[in-house]
């Protein structure tokens, strides 16, 4: 299990492989730095990426990302 993120906390992407993009969405790249803007159950918002909302699966949404591709930052 990841380890537990906030709002407001650095973290670093260890993992920016296949990300699926259907709408051209911003994705995290690896070995950079971000800010965690929100926290949505296992998955995370960064203050550096902000998309448009797109309709997804679960609705009209802004895309998130998993928090298992990132490490606290320092």
């Amino acid at each position: 299990m990841p380890p537990q993120f906030k709002v407001g906390q650095a973290v670093k992407c260890v993992d920016d492989t296949g990300f699926a993009r259907p709408y051209g969405e911003k994705v995290p790249v690896a070995g950079r730095m971000y800010t965690i803007r929100d926290v949505l159950g296992q998955c995370l918002r960064l203050k550096e990426i902000v998309n448009t909302p797109q309709r997804y699966a679960s609705g009209l949404t802004e895309c998130s990302f998993q928090a298992s591709r990132f490490k606290r930052g320092k």
